[in-house]
């Protein structure tokens, strides 16, 4: 599989991720919320990282080498969204277990909030794609 196509199939599995994000939100089942959450600003950023030609590690936090990345590449994000966007994926990986297996329990105002910085995320990658295929 080339980089082009595993970027398609992880952009595609980051959508269909944020959707269950809004299902689990709507039956109130905020541990799985949060859960698919941090997937899915994983997924994006390792869809960013192949959509460069780049090989990501298989670790569930990629914020750092991602933002390095970007750099490296010359690609002029302004740095306070980039380092918002650490601080997503920093944060939601560290809340990846505990959600799942839960360790800690999380309410509706934490899930809404982790479902936003979902959201947040999925938007600024679906630009950036466009961006690096020339598109925009």
């Amino acid at each position: 599989m080339n980089n082009r196509k595993r970027s398609e199939k992880l952009f595609e599995t980051s959508r269909l991720l944020y959707k269950e994000v809004e299902n689990y939100i709507k039956s109130k089942n905020w541990n799985l919320a949060v859960r698919r959450a941090q997937e899915v600003v994983e997924l994006v950023l390792k869809g960013l990282l192949a959509e460069m030609g780049l090989d990501y590690p298989k670790v569930h936090d990629v914020g750092l080498i991602f933002a390095q990345e970007i750099k490296k590449k010359g690609l002029k994000l302004e740095e306070s969204y980039l380092n918002k966007i650490l601080e997503i994926s920093s944060y939601l990986s560290r809340k990846r277990a505990p959600a799942f297996y839960f360790e800690e329990e999380f309410n509706e105002a934490h899930a809404i909030k982790c479902a936003q910085s979902a959201q947040e995320v999925l938007s600024f990658g679906e630009d950036l794609l466009k961006l690096l295929r020339g598109e925009k």
